[in-house]
């Protein structure tokens, strides 16, 4: 009965150490995760850059938010364009697998933090 009761406790900690495994693993395969959020008091169109890519998100009118998913590490920056014509630029932002990376757009800039999986 004992050798039964220690096979069973075997099994029970591989189970757990795999499950933890995939728990930590798994985020490493997944995209960077942009949340963007208009905080200003107006519409504003938004841009992404990376490396040799460019994203329009579109305009986002006040409260608005949009989402999208960036793979690999790299930097970011975000453009914002003002119906005045008036632009703003974010500061190069870090990304890597997993991350959640909200980017806030208020009248006078533009602010980033990390979600769950951020440095």
């Amino acid at each position: 009965m004992n050798r039964r009761h220690a096979i069973l406790a075997l099994d029970v900690f591989a189970l757990m150490v795999v499950g933890i495994t995939a728990v930590l693993v798994f985020p490493l395969f997944q995209d960077a995760r942009f949340e963007v959020v208009n905080g200003a008091m107006r519409s504003v169109r938004v841009f992404a850059t990376w490396e040799q890519q460019q994203r329009d998100l579109g305009i986002l009118s006040p409260g608005d938010a949009r989402g999208f998913d960036v793979g690999g590490e790299s930097t970011l920056r975000f453009i914002v364009r003002f119906p005045d014509g008036a632009t703003l630029s974010s500061e190069e932002i870090y990304f890597s697998s997993g991350m959640t990376v909200i980017v806030t757009v208020t009248d006078t800039g533009i602010v980033a933090s990390y979600g769950p999986g951020g440095p």
